[in-house]
């Protein structure tokens, strides 16, 4: 609309403001206060998990969109997603270049789910693996929006949680036995397993 006013079929508006369309000029912003009319009276469509998934796809194939377009898309399906019983396969999207990949070099790509990626799921595994892995190009509050998303399409394994063993050792010195007995833990094990 920008500014312009311009007649629009009912089926090319639509009742949503978490994501764009294409096609489609969203009046919830517009009309607010008037839902029920649109939505009941002239039948406008509201926003559902299939539209979302298809944009999702399309963005992916076409390959014009934005990095934040992605993000914002991906954020839309993940609300919508709890909606749909059944939700639909994940496959196209995981096929679909809709993954924002960041780069040890900082650079972000739209990827499919066939690159390697990691998922930053713990702030400390993040940074330390910032400059040396490829990471999905998410806030780990973003990151923790998306898990249903994750989730559904099967993409918990690639946590950096996950996928990273965690050592601790103590360097240096061989090891010795604690002979104080305030220290013995085995004197203490039963309280710790009640």
């Amino acid at each position: 609309m920008n500014g312009r006013h311009d007649w629009r079929r009912v089926s090319q508006c639509l009742w949503a403001s978490a994501t764009s369309i294409r096609g489609k000029t969203a009046l919830n912003d517009l009309y607010a206060d008037l839902k029920d009319f649109f939505v009941t009276s002239l039948g406008v469509a509201e926003l559902n998990l299939t539209m979302v998934h298809d944009e999702l796809i399309e963005k992916g194939a076409a390959r014009q969109a934005s990095v934040a377009e992605i993000k914002e898309t991906l954020q839309a399906f993940t609300s919508l997603l709890p909606s749909e019983n059944p939700p639909p396969s994940p496959k196209k999207i995981l096929e679909s270049r809709i993954f924002p990949v960041r780069y040890p070099n900082g650079q972000v790509e739209l990827r499919t789910s066939r690159v390697e990626f990691a998922i930053v799921d713990r702030q400390r595994l993040g940074d330390a693996f910032s400059s040396k892995a490829q990471l999905l190009d998410f806030t780990l509050d973003e990151v923790r929006q998306l898990r249903p998303f994750l989730r559904w399409a099967g993409l918990e394994r690639r946590y950096l949680s996950r996928t990273v063993k965690e050592i601790s050792r103590v360097e240096g010195g061989d090891p010795t036995r604690i002979l104080d007995q305030d220290r013995s833990v085995s004197r203490k094990a039963h309280g710790l397993f009640r």
